[in-house]
């Protein structure tokens, strides 16, 4: 089950999935840009057996917040699912809400970590941290989730600080 809310991340109820997909309701979205110490994001090849853009490029590890799940709790959840990492440090940043294959309302994070990166092969092909300017030139040359392009676009407008 996930959460089904309004336009402004007010609960409606509980539904699953498979409602909010056929139904195109909005849910909750847990994102997450990870970031090694040295100011450096984590960017990687999503699996091709993913439903949701297989084989794009990604910069953000991102999962549907259960119900009864805090925003927080689901970004933790999917960060050591996705990327097996247990030491970091979470900190909020922004929400808004994004339409693209499914309305969703995302709780972006930054994550810090210097824990390796352990790739869950049924998620990820490859990955690996590379300089914020170098994933701003790789977004016009490969294919990357064009759904979290508006939350990378406010984190580098709003969050972003020179290091």
């Amino acid at each position: 089950l996930m959460y089904y809310v309004d336009e402004e991340d007010n609960i409606i109820r509980s539904a699953f999935r498979s409602e909010i997909e056929s139904q195109n309701l909005t849910c909750r979205g847990a994102a997450a840009f990870v970031f090694n110490e040295k100011g450096e994001i984590f960017i990687h090849q999503r699996s091709l057996t993913k439903e949701n853009f297989p084989g794009y490029y990604d910069f953000m590890v991102v999962g549907g917040v259960k119900f009864g799940e805090k925003y927080e709790e689901a970004a933790k959840r999917e960060i050591r699912e996705e990327i097996g990492i247990n030491n970091f440090s979470l900190h909020p940043l922004f929400k808004k809400k994004t339409y693209a294959k499914k309305n969703v309302f995302f709780s972006v994070f930054k994550c810090i970590t210097n824990d390796p990166i352990k790739i869950q092969e049924d998620e990820i092909i490859k990955g690996q941290f590379i300089s914020l300017e170098k994933l701003q030139e790789m977004i016009e040359t490969e294919t990357f989730c064009s759904n979290l392009l508006p939350l990378l676009n406010k984190y580098l407008g709003e969050h972003h600080e020179t290091t």
